[in-house]
């Protein structure tokens, strides 16, 4: 799989030395770069090309631009999956980063060795947030929806639909692929839904109630079953699984 990665630094010296770094470790070939000089290139690009899966950061972007650690708190919310090394040449810095979320600081200059450990890092957590997501493919179109924003799965005829509290994605599968595909947070509630646990809100009889606000139904052949397992997993949760 390749990763894409984006360089955000104004210094053209700079920014070669960091994309040489990338060229001489060990995750050369797994990565495509793109380089931007300025924060507002970079909204550019984030606008055009979509969030990247790494991004190196400079901080001090020049007088009058958004610092490095501005532009991140503005386009890399919590949890996006970007994974963000910071590079600056000023120690000061250390305790300001800790404002966003971010994988690795880097020091100016910064040798082969430790850029590998960043990057190495970085490629670590992408292919676990990988293994926690699920694909969805559709025609010809590719989706990875994490497991946690999944509220529940509705299969209609041949397909089925993954539903997000903001988005739904189609494909062609049954309930019975997903059911091996998800994890056990997920329950048959229906012979056409699966329904995240995680997500339930509230219980009635014959319906849950996701974190959306979308009522899923609960089938009859499955009201017994869904209620053991319901208190099952919620005191597994209680009790720190």
């Amino acid at each position: 799989m390749t990763y894409q990665a984006v360089v955000l630094e104004d210094d053209a010296q700079a920014a070669s030395t960091i994309v040489s770094r990338i060229e001489q470790s060990p995750y050369a070939s797994e990565l495509s770069v793109a380089h931007v000089t300025s924060a507002q290139e970079l909204a550019v690009h984030f606008a055009d090309a979509g969030r990247p899966d790494i991004l190196f950061a400079d901080i001090e972007l020049g007088e009058g631009e958004a610092s490095g650690i501005q532009s991140v708190r503005k386009l890399v919310p919590f949890g996006c999956g970007t994974q963000v090394i910071y590079i600056t040449g000023y120690a000061e810095y250390c305790v300001s980063v800790y404002e966003t979320e971010h994988v690795y600081l880097l020091l100016k200059p910064v040798d082969q060795m430790t850029f590998n450990k960043a990057l190495k890092r970085a490629i670590s957590n992408l292919q676990t947030r990988q293994e926690q997501m699920l694909a969805v493919s559709f025609k010809n179109q590719t989706t990875l929806v994490p497991f946690e924003d999944i509220c529940y799965v509705e299969s209609r005829l041949r397909k089925v639909i993954v539903h997000t509290a903001d988005e739904s994605f189609e494909t062609y599968a049954t309930l019975a692929d997903m059911i091996t595909a998800l994890p056990a947070s997920f329950l048959r509630c229906h012979k056409s839904f699966l329904v995240n646990m995680d997500l339930i809100v509230r219980m009635e009889a014959g319906e849950l109630t996701v974190r959306s606000g979308e009522v899923i139904p609960v089938g009859q052949r499955y009201r017994e079953e869904v209620k053991g397992k319901l208190a099952t997993y919620f005191g597994m949760l209680r009790g720190g699984r």
